[in-house]
């Protein structure tokens, strides 16, 4: 909104969100790609990812991205309030790639994402977190 004065200046209102809900706190922490390191690069995140929970655990699958640079997926875990690398996997000429997380317990809920990291260490945009609930064990 912008209003002018008298003299000919140009006032500018900011306007501020509303106050965060405390539903709206309790979503997950976005997943971020090395923000601000020196090895970021931009490039897409993996697609089609899917996630099943079953007696061995939690599935994680996913469609690879098409360039020579990529060497590996980091599969990623929300742990409390924070996104750890819980596995990493080689990538390959396979038209799905997948991890499975051992780590599930009986009625819980895991969220999970995949990024691609690059021969030189770089890491890509991640994935939408998805989520993963188990009644099994």
């Amino acid at each position: 909104m912008k209003h002018r004065l008298a003299s000919g200046f140009l006032l500018a209102a900011c306007v501020l969100p509303a106050q965060e809900s405390p539903a709206a706190r309790q979503h997950a922490p976005e997943p971020e790609a090395n923000v601000g390191s020196p090895k970021t690069v931009r490039f897409p995140a993996p697609t089609n990812v899917q996630v099943e929970v079953s007696d061995e655990g939690t599935r994680v699958s996913w469609e690879p991205i098409r360039l020579k640079r990529i060497k590996q997926y980091d599969v990623f875990r929300l742990d409390g309030e924070k996104w750890v690398t819980i596995k990493p996997v080689l990538a390959s000429a396979e038209a799905r790639l997948t991890y499975t997380d051992p780590d599930i317990k009986k009625d819980e809920k895991r969220l999970y994402c995949v990024a691609a990291v690059d021969s030189s260490g770089a890491v890509g945009a991640r994935s939408k977190p998805l989520a993963a609930s188990s009644s099994v064990k």
